[in-house]
């Protein structure tokens, strides 16, 4: 039942992707790669999902345009879901955002990874869109600007002061508790 709703949710995602022309980024499902680094150079880039609690492992990663970002979940229950600088714990609304859906896993790495092409070298912000994972830091980033102005502990404390996270799969609003 669950593996159809994610199919169901996935699907639905990426018609709608399809149907906007998502621009900036694009997501496919794909199998576990054993690559993990920050180099921009590198082909694939592995962020791990909740593996030291609740953290990105990286939280900030640097890729050129080509490159992809593999996004492995482990346990117990987490999202990655594309957000913007001045909006911490919401998606972004424009229609090229990605949302991985809720990825349960209950031992180890989940085997079903979620992969984002990267095709531009603007700054890319994401959170884990569970229950108040953004609130207690649990976001990311991609490309942050070189000069300072925008980093990922500024988007962290921003986070940490939010009240609700959007729940992207059905677009209501989750109550956080402080």
């Amino acid at each position: 039942m669950y593996t159809s709703t994610i199919a169901a949710s996935l699907l639905l995602f990426s018609t709608a992707f399809a149907a906007y022309g998502a621009a900036d980024a694009s997501t496919t499902s794909t199998t576990p790669s054993s690559t993990a680094s920050t180099s921009p150079s590198d082909p694939t880039h592995t962020i791990l999902v909740g593996k030291d609690t609740l953290k990105f492992t990286p939280n900030v990663t640097f890729a050129n345009p080509g490159t992809k970002l593999e996004f492995h979940f482990y346990p117990q229950n987490h999202s990655v879901a594309q957000s913007s600088f001045a909006n911490p714990c919401e998606p972004n609304t424009n229609g090229t955002s990605f949302f991985s859906g809720a990825v349960p896993t209950t031992e180890g790495a989940n085997v079903n990874v979620f992969t984002v092409d990267v095709n531009d070298t603007k700054p890319i912000w994401f959170y884990c869109g569970a229950p108040t994972h953004c609130k207690k830091g649990m976001v990311g980033a991609v490309n942050v600007p070189a000069d300072g102005s925008k980093t990922v502990e500024q988007f962290a404390v921003a986070a940490a002061k939010i009240d609700t996270t959007v729940n992207v799969a059905n677009k209501e609003f989750v109550c956080v508790a402080s």
